[in-house]
Parts: structure tokens; sequence; C-alpha cells
């Protein structure tokens, strides 16, 4: 046994011997994802446009207008995105882009919905495993829509309330959850506040855990 130990400590080492030379290649490959691309064009329509986007949870780094980046985030509503400044990232939202989250239809518009006043339209605040997100949500207009509480559960999101439901949990984030508390023995409030790291990791007392918070009021709850 004491063989085996010593063989396995000896193919550690052979594993860092075989990536110290790379350690500087790894570095530069590492920050040149924070930097901007060569060139200033859309991944999506290859137009030059004045601000560009990119997102953290995008398989391979690309770069897209506001138009495009909302537009192939219509399927992936809970990924997060960052703003280049012209000299780093900061976050920013989809919901700040324009993004609207469709509620009935499977994530479609509602064709009963084509004369829609957008002054109808309401915040939700979603908490996904990826953090906790606020949308624009626009809601099935159709005569058979049935309680809003249900359209969210059909849509694969559990509502905090029956009644006007304000916030909403993905199933992804509750299983992500259970697995946690059952592995890690995670309590829920340690992995609320993770949630919020994860939204925030400068500020996490910041983040907003109700759609009724004003976030521009300093005396609002959080």
């Amino acid at each position: 046994m004491m063989v085996q130990h010593k063989d396995l400590l000896q193919n550690q080492n052979a594993f860092l011997r075989e990536w110290k030379p790379f350690r500087e290649t790894y570095l530069f490959q590492l920050l040149s994802r924070e930097a901007p691309p060569s060139r200033w064009d859309c991944g999506g329509c290859g137009k030059t446009a004045g601000k560009f986007f990119q997102c953290s949870d995008c398989w391979s780094p690309h770069w897209y207008c506001g138009t495009c980046c909302v537009e192939g985030h219509q399927w992936h509503p809970f990924h997060r995105i960052q703003e280049w400044t012209g000299s780093f990232f900061t976050p920013t939202t989809l919901k700040d882009l324009g993004f609207i989250l469709h509620i009935g239809h499977s994530g479609g518009v509602c064709p009963s919905a084509e004369d829609h006043n957008n002054d109808d339209d309401e915040n939700l605040v979603i908490v996904d495993k990826s953090g906790i997100h606020r949308h624009q949500v626009r809601w099935c207009a159709c005569k058979d829509r049935g309680q809003r509480h249900l359209m969210l559960f059909k849509m694969g999101l559990f509502p905090a309330s029956t009644e006007k439901p304000k916030t909403a949990f993905t199933f992804q984030c509750l299983d992500y959850f259970h697995l946690d508390s059952m592995e890690c023995k995670t309590a829920a409030n340690n992995f609320f506040n993770k949630l919020r790291r994860l939204t925030n990791k400068t500020f996490p007392d910041s983040v907003d855990v109700s759609s009724n918070v004003d976030s521009d009021d300093p005396n609002s709850e959080h």
C-alpha cells in the first residue's frame, strides 16, 4: 500500500510538471477572456454597435449588440450579462437591455396580446441557481389562461405566493438547493446568501429579494 501511495504522489507531481511550462500561457488565455475582441463586430448581426455585451454563462465568449443579445437569450433568461465600458466589464441585466419574459405559450409571444400596452407589464423577481434576477413579465392574455401562479408553475417556476405572485423560484434552483442541503448540509439562509453573492459579489446585501422593493429608495427593506 505504501508503494501505491508513493506512486500516486509521483503521478500527481508529474501532472504538475507537465502543466508548469504552460502556466504563463494559461494565465494569458484567462486574462484574454476579460479583454475586448480584435474586431468590434456583433457576433449575431455582424454590425458595429456603440455598446457591446457578453454573456458569462453562454458556451465560449461572444460579443453581441444589445438587440442580438436579447434575441439570443430568448430561451436563456437567467444568464448573466456583462457590458463592456471601454475599459472593463460591468454587470448588467437582460431586463436593462429590454428583454421581456413571456409567461405562457412555452415562453412565446401570446397571440392575444398583439395590442398589448407595455404599461401592463409587471416586474417579477426570479431566483435561479445562477443568481437572483429581475424581469419584466408579460402575462398570457388568452381567455383560458388560468391563474397566474399556475401559469408560472407550468413554466417551471414555483411561485412564492398564490395571490399576485411577485417572486418565483426555478425548479432547477430548488433541485440544486435540495442536493446542496443533502450533501453539504447547507441551511436555506446560507444558500440564499450564496445566491445573493452570485448576483453581486461586491455588495450582496444590496440585492433585492422582492419586486415590491424600490432599489433606489434608501429606506426600502431588502
